[in-house]
């Protein structure tokens, strides 16, 4: 009898886990196996010394064209290569060339501005006057007439 009261098979592994590999850590995941059975080394060598060996075939080696299509591809990619720097550039000499046009154009509504105030200033009606009298010698006459059609 055993300490609960129970007799012992005389076989082992009988029970609730009987029949079960070990899985690890992660063994639902079906990752981490646990340790591998005894023998298992022995089998896949056997596995392994069963299987035929193919010899090479004269068929795999290289067509005599074969270096001819990896010149012409390796060509192809540096080619493709220069190129993809060269449109880089492009775009970045164009992205400078759109920078100082945009600054330009600041600069030039900023003066556009300022002009529009100056001829404002100068259109004004006391300015107009006053140029008139000292510049050009101009007066307001002392009679207004009407002149008739």
């Amino acid at each position: 009898m055993s300490r609960w009261g129970k007799k012992a098979s005389g076989k082992a592994g009988k029970g609730r886990k009987a029949g079960r590999r070990r899985l690890g850590l992660f063994g639902w995941l079906g990752v981490g196996k646990g340790r591998p059975r005894r023998g298992a080394a022995k089998k896949a060598a056997k596995k392994a010394a069963k299987k035929p060996v193919r010899p090479t075939s004269a068929a795999k080696e290289w067509p005599a064209e074969a270096g001819f299509i990896v010149l012409a591809l390796l060509a192809a990619v540096v080619a493709s290569g220069l190129l993809a720097v060269r449109q880089a550039d492009e775009v970045r000499q164009l992205h400078r060339d759109l920078e100082a046009a945009r600054h330009r154009q600041d600069e030039l509504a900023a003066t556009h501005s300022r002009l529009l105030l100056e001829r404002s200033a100068l259109s004004a009606y006391y300015n107009v006057e006053r140029v008139a009298a000292s510049d050009l010698g101009m007066r307001f006459p002392a009679e207004v007439r009407q002149i008739p059609r």
